[in-house]
C-alpha cells in the first residue's frame, strides 16, 4: 500500500493488481471512492507486487513484478487521462453548467440529494466548495444553471416551510430558487408556483429573461399540463412570470442572439385514446418579445426517436440535431429559420446532449458502437459542416453512464459527468496530450537508442529530454 504524495488517494495491491481508493476531505467528509485499477504486473504469479511513488515524479507509480518494475502513469487517480476529477456524485441523469464569473470559473453540478455550487479556477490542484442546497428526486429535479454571465445559479431545491404538521415537523416544498453565485449562495428568490417539477432551465444570453419547463419525468405526477413559463429576472429578488407556452418538454435552449427558444414538444401518449397520437415536433419560437412568445416553425420527429438533443453553433448560423438512434444532422439558419440540411451521419446508438467548442469548429457528444460497447465521448470536426469528420474521443465507461458535457471558455478542455463518480475533465489541446504522454512514457530515446533501432530515418524523437 501506497499513499500519493500530492493528492488524497491510496494505492493498494490485491492479486496482482493495484486499485486506488480516494478518501474525502470536502464534497463528503470520511467518504471512500472507488477510483482508478489496473490487474496484471506482468508476471506469472498472482501475488501482489509491491508498490512505491517515484520521488522524482510522484505521478508515476511503481509496482514489482517477477519480471521486473511496471511504471504506471497516473494523470488521475479516478479517471487515467483526465486533467482533472471533481468527486461529486451527481445524481441518475444529473446535469451540470460551467460559467465564468471574472476570473473565476464556476461549475454548478446535480448532486445526489444535493445540488453543488464549485469554485474550479484552480484545478487540477484544488476546488472549492462554495454552497450545498438540498435537492429533489430525479424526477422532480432535472436541471441546474448558471446565468451567462455566472452571477446567478438557479437549481431546484427541497425547503422548509413555516407549517407543522402533526408530529411537529416543518412540512417540505420543492421550488425554483434564484442564489447569488458566491460563497454561501446567498438567497435571492423562491419560485413555488409551479405545479410538477422542473425539467428544464435555460437563461437568455442577451436578455434578463429565464425559461423553465414546468413538468415532472414520472408521467403521473403531473398534476397540471406541462408548460414552458418565461420569466422576468430583471430584479432576480422579484422573477415576474410574464409568458406561458403550452408544450411538454425536457430540454430548452435560447439561440445565441436571445431570439429564438427551441425545444422539442413531446405530447404524453394516451393509452385509453384510440386517436393516432400527435407526433413529437422540434419547434422554434419566437422571443424577440419575450411577454408574446409565438411559434416561428415547426419539424415532425421521425417515428421511434425517443428524445432530440440541439445546440446551436455560436454565431447562430448552423443548428446540430443528436437523434436517440445515433443520427446527428445539420442544419443552415437563417433569419432563425431552418433552411438546408447541411449533412446527415450516423454516429452510433446512444441518447446524450451536445455542446460545440466556443470557437465552432467542434461538437462533442457521446456515443456508442453497438449494444455491447461501452458509451464513449467523441469530438467531431465541424469546420466543414457538409462533411462532419471524428476529431477525437475518450475511454469509454464500462462502470456507470455519462450524463452531460461541455466545452470550457477557452475550449481547450471538456468536461464530463460521470454517473457514480463526478465530473472529469479533459484536455482537448493537442500539444497538451502530447506533453502528457510523454510525461508517462518515461525516459526519452537518445541519438544511440534511434540509430540503433531506425537507422534509416533522421533523429526526430517524439520526447525530448529538454
Amino acid at each position: 500500500m501506497a499513499f500519493s504524495p500530492v493528492r488524497e488517494y491510496v494505492v493498494g495491491t490485491c492479486g496482482g493488481s493495484w486499485h486506488i481508493r480516494i478518501y474525502m476531505k470536502t464534497l463528503i467528509p470520511g467518504a471512500i471512492l472507488a477510483g482508478e485499477s489496473a490487474g496484471g504486473g506482468g508476471g506469472t504469479t498472482n501475488e501482489p507486487g509491491m508498490v512505491l511513488f517515484d520521488p522524482s515524479n510522484p505521478q508515476r507509480l511503481l509496482q514489482a513484478t517477477d519480471r521486473g518494475v511496471r511504471v504506471w502513469y497516473l494523470s488521475n487517480s479516478a479517471q487515467l487521462g483526465a486533467e482533472t476529477f471533481i468527486p461529486a456524485k451527481p445524481g441518475t441523469g444529473g446535469q451540470f453548467d460551467y460559467r465564468l464569473a471574472g476570473k473565476k470559473q464556476l461549475l454548478a453540478l446535480e448532486g445526489v440529494g444535493v445540488n453543488y455550487l464549485l469554485d474550479i479556477t484552480d484545478t487540477p490542484d484544488s476546488f472549492v466548495v462554495l454552497a450545498v442546497t438540498r435537492s429533489p428526486d430525479m424526477f422532480t429535479g432535472s436541471d441546474i444553471a448558471l446565468s451567462p454571465d455566472g452571477r446567478l445559479l438557479a437549481d431546484v431545491e427541497v425547503y422548509e416551510g413555516k407549517k407543522v404538521d402533526k408530529k411537529g415537523k416543518k412540512e417540505q416544498y420543492v421550488g425554483l430558487r434564484l442564489r447569488t453565485a458566491r460563497e454561501y449562495a446567498p438567497l435571492l428568490s423562491t419560485i413555488d408556483e409551479l405545479d410538477n417539477g422542473v425539467q428544464a432551465i435555460a437563461f437568455s444570453p442577451t436578455k434578463p429573461v429565464m425559461a423553465v419547463s414546468d413538468m415532472n419525468g414520472w408521467k403521473d405526477r403531473n398534476r397540471k399540463p406541462p408548460v414552458v413559463r418565461i420569466y422576468d429576472i430583471a430584479d432576480p429578488k422579484r422573477p415576474r412570470q410574464i409568458a406561458r407556452i403550452g408544450v411538454t418538454t425536457t430540454h430548452l435552449d435560447f439561440s445565441p442572439d436571445g431570439e429564438t427558444l427551441l425545444f422539442t414538444d413531446s405530447p404524453f401518449a394516451d393509452p385509453d385514446d384510440p386517436q393516432p397520437q400527435a407526433r413529437d415536433q422540434l419547434q422554434g419560437w419566437d422571443l424577440t418579445d419575450p411577454t408574446h412568445p409565438e411559434k416561428r416553425w415547426g419539424r415532425s420527429v421521425p417515428s421511434g426517436i425517443s428524445s432530440v438533443y440541439v445546440a446551436f453553433r455560436p454565431d447562430g448560423k448552423l443548428l446540430a440535431a443528436y437523434y436517440s438512434d445515433g443520427t446527428l444532422r445539420l442544419w443552415h439558419v437563417e433569419k432563425h429559420r431552418l433552411t438546408e440540411e447541411v449533412s446527415r451521419v450516423n454516429i452510433g446508438i446512444y441518447d446524450s446532449p451536445i455542446a460545440f467548442s466556443p470557437d465552432g469548429a467542434r461538437l462533442a457528444l457521446i456515443a456508442r458502437q453497438d449494444l455491447s460497447a461501452n458509451p464513449r465521448p467523441e469530438i467531431w470536426d465541424l469546420t466543414d459542416p457538409k462533411s462532419p469528420k471524428l476529431h477525437s474521443y475518450l475511454p469509454g465507461n464500462s462502470s456507470g453512464q455519462l450524463y452531460a458535457l461541455g466545452f470550457t471558455r477557452d475550449a481547450d478542455s471538456l468536461a464530463i459527468v460521470r454517473g457514480s463518480a463526478g465530473v472529469d475533465i479533459w484536455d482537448t489541446k493537442p500539444e497538451r496530450v502530447i506533453e502528457d504522454l510523454c510525461d508517462g512514457v518515461g525516459d526519452p530515446i537518445t541519438r544511440k537508442q534511434w540509430k540503433h533501432y531506425l537507422p534509416d530515418k533522421p533523429y526526430n524523437p517524439p520526447c525530448r529530454s529538454s
